[in-house]
């Protein structure tokens, strides 16, 4: 009997984990308080042997490939002055430049982390490309995992 209830609560909580990594969106934004170079990113993160990162200069894009869960890629957008929210949400957090910020869901953990070292670096902070911009990561790891996580990169 108790084999039994212990498999519907590890069934359940896979479940849980599972509707969390779906409702992570892909699409994000790395919002700065003043421009920061791609290629300087590209510099500081090409030493680092948990991830491989390439550029290309011409493009704006940066993608930062994390082994076996995917990438995070950056690409610098050209402000849209049509884009009323985001600009006030630029306003509210004294940001001067956005990124186009691309994860994938099913490794948010990994990516939060990759996230969470370049705001520790460069400032600034990333949020969901969301009508709410929520959520955010921000430099204070949240859970102990995440610090764990940033304790294995070395700055």
């Amino acid at each position: 009997m108790k084999d039994r209830r212990k498999k519907k609560q590890v069934k359940k909580k896979v479940q849980q984990i599972k509707k969390i990594n779906f409702e992570i969106p892909s699409e994000w934004l790395y919002v700065v308080p003043e421009k920061v170079s791609l290629h300087d990113l590209y510099d500081d993160l090409k030493e680092k042997t948990c991830w491989r990162t390439e550029y290309w200069e011409e493009a704006e894009v940066l993608e930062i490939d994390i082994p076996k869960a995917g990438s995070v890629d950056l690409e610098f957008m050209d402000m849209d002055s049509e884009d009323e929210e985001l600009l006030a949400y630029m306003e509210r957090h004294e940001a001067k430049a956005v990124y186009a910020v691309t994860v994938v869901p099913e490794y948010y953990t990994e990516a939060q982390a990759v996230m969470r070292y370049i705001v520790k670096k460069f400032g600034g902070l990333f949020c969901a490309d969301t009508a709410d911009f929520l959520p955010e990561v921000s430099e204070v790891p949240v859970t102990t995992r995440e610090q764990e996580d940033l304790q294995n990169i070395q700055l």
